[in-house]
């Protein structure tokens, strides 16, 4: 990511200023995020981002912000990087263009995302078992069979997520 590219996505995020201090972030300013980082820190290739969400500021002492008040608007992400099984988060500034944090978060993992839902469904689709099981309730072409993944949570000492990170119930 060159230098360039961070200067031209952060000016698509300044001709389009968010109305108040508290709004979700613009497509551009989470475009923009995401150059920013990358361009400042030495992100890993096997890193996906997660989320990229408002990092809100600090609210005023009468908690209304007033029309003169322009916070630093930052974002908050959340990266994931497989191979070394491990979060960070950061704090990226749209308004300096800087990150401002860049923290390791070791023994937690990320929610699902979009590639793990296609990979957990062929899972189920490829299990004997799972097709027995839809045989015997008349089912015979899977690919009409909708697979849902849901996060298991946290429900007895065998989910410790030290030694089954990531667990789901399709």
């Amino acid at each position: 990511m060159t230098t360039q590219l961070v200067s031209e996505t952060v000016a698509v995020f300044q001709t389009e200023p968010p109305l108040h201090p508290l709004d979700p972030l613009s497509a551009a300013e989470v475009s923009a995020a995401t150059a920013i980082l990358k361009d400042c820190v030495n992100l890993a290739a096997t890193a996906q981002f997660v989320m990229i969400s408002l990092q809100e500021p600090p609210k005023p002492e009468t908690l209304e912000f007033g029309p003169t008040d322009n916070p630093d608007r930052c974002a908050f992400i959340v990266t994931y990087d497989r191979t070394e099984r491990l979060i960070r988060e950061a704090v990226v500034s749209l308004t300096s263009r800087t990150v401002l944090s860049w923290t390791p978060v070791p023994e937690r993992f990320p929610s699902f995302i979009w590639e793990d839902m296609g990979a957990i469904e062929e899972l189920v689709r490829a299990d004997p078992r799972w097709q027995e099981a839809m045989g015997k309730r008349g089912v015979t072409d899977f690919s009409l069979a909708m697979i849902d993944p849901w996060p298991a949570g946290f429900v007895s000492p065998s989910d410790d997520p030290k030694t089954s990170p990531r667990l789901c119930r399709p």
